[in-house]
């Protein structure tokens, strides 16, 4: 694009990826998939440029348009992101007016002013993980918000992809933008390291986290090369983040609908009459039993990823690698909220030993009548 020079670069981060509504038994390759998002993105007047750059094994491959379990939530509830665009990248240039960007900062609730630039740079990656989006704006002047970036780029294809007659959906995993902003500077010389061209000159967190890192201008002779160099850099950290706000969406969901279960037992429990108590010896056995299994799980999956992700982030801030993002990303996977389990696991147990003595007094009496009716039946016949 243009040449480097003494203006800063403006980057955000976010999760952003591009699905299909296509039949999932339509085979599509990797290329053929992709040459659909360029077609689809083409057709939208504000996209100025897609340029797709296919790993060749990737393209010839054939990908699953869709997960085969229909109870794997989407990418914008931690979900997996299919069809999956990995070792590819999708560069997409954007021209948003100001009066343009007025109207999606409205429409997401931001009482942000218009940026100072209208062209921005979108790169769709996909990592090990989780997809990933940085966006650059071409033209900003100084004191620009890249995470603001994010956002625009963010509301445009949620809005212009919205329709179900096109055959790729937009999909975004929040927070997108990431809690951090990025500048760039060129300065030259910089102090040598041999584990990243970025050179840190500040972090700071008045809300979001603010990197300041200085780059030689010497080794990216264009803006467009520096900003995707520190993408490449923080691929690995951002996958990891994205990852850590996977599982978090996954946990909000799956304990909504654990709750929802014991709901449902709860009324079944205090509803009155014979008909409550019909109701609680003959339907609520599956129903309780049901709610542990999916406690359980709920258990067992929060232990083996929080593991996952600890080993995750020992890795990826190892020896010889850049520590770009390493606060953010440490934060994110320390922060994860605890969930009342225990309390959870006794209630059903309660509600399951009511069930078991509403059996047990319902059993008593039905014996009583019979005895009883016996006897009435006896002093009958002996008085015949």
């Amino acid at each position: 694009m243009s040449p480097s020079n003494s203006d800063s670069i403006y980057l955000g981060l976010g999760c952003f990826h591009f699905s299909t509504r296509k039949p999932s038994d339509v085979p599509l390759s990797g290329t053929e998939y992709l040459d659909e998002v360029r077609v689809v993105l083409e057709q939208l007047p504000e996209v100025e440029h897609v340029s797709i750059h296919v790993d060749e094994e990737f393209g010839r491959q054939r990908i699953p348009l869709s997960l085969e379990d229909p109870e794997v939530p989407p990418v914008t509830q931690g979900g997996y992101a299919v069809p999956n665009i990995g070792f590819s990248e999708m560069l997409v240039v954007l021209g948003l007016s100001r009066e343009l960007q007025s109207v999606l900062l409205e429409r997401c609730g931001s009482m942000a002013d218009p940026l100072s630039g209208e062209r921005f740079l979108v790169c769709f990656r996909h990592g090990w993980a989780m997809p990933q989006a940085m966006v650059w704006s071409i033209d900003a002047k100084n004191g620009y918000s890249g995470s603001q970036g994010i956002k625009l780029a963010r509301e445009y294809f949620k809005t212009s992809m919205a329709s179900s007659a096109q055959s790729i959906a937009f999909e975004s995993l929040g927070p997108s933008p990431a809690h951090v902003d990025v500048v760039l500077e060129p300065r030259s010389p910089i102090t040598s390291d041999p584990s990243s061209q970025f050179l840190l000159q500040s972090h700071t967190r008045p809300s979001y986290h603010l990197y300041h890192l200085a780059y030689d201008p010497s080794v990216f002779a264009f803006h467009e090369e520096a900003a995707l160099g520190f993408f490449d850099e923080v691929s690995s950290p951002l996958d990891l983040y994205y990852q850590c706000e996977a599982a978090r969406a996954r946990e909000i969901f799956e304990w909504s609908d654990l709750l929802d279960r014991i709901e449902s037992i709860k009324g079944a429990f205090r509803a009155p009459g014979l008909r409550g108590a019909i109701r609680r010896l003959g339907r609520q056995r599956g129903p309780i039993n049901d709610a542990a299994i999916a406690l359980a799980d709920f258990e067992l999956e929060q232990l083996l990823g929080r593991q996952e992700l600890s080993k995750r982030l020992n890795s990826c801030f190892g020896p010889g690698r850049p520590e770009h993002l390493r606060h953010l990303t440490s934060m994110s996977v320390a922060e994860f909220s605890p969930y009342p389990t225990e309390q959870i696991t006794r209630l059903l147990t309660l509600f399951d030993q009511q069930r078991l003595l509403g059996r047990d007094v319902l059993v008593a009496g039905l014996v009583a009548l019979v005895v009883a009716a016996i006897g009435a039946a006896t002093t009958i016949l002996a008085s015949a």
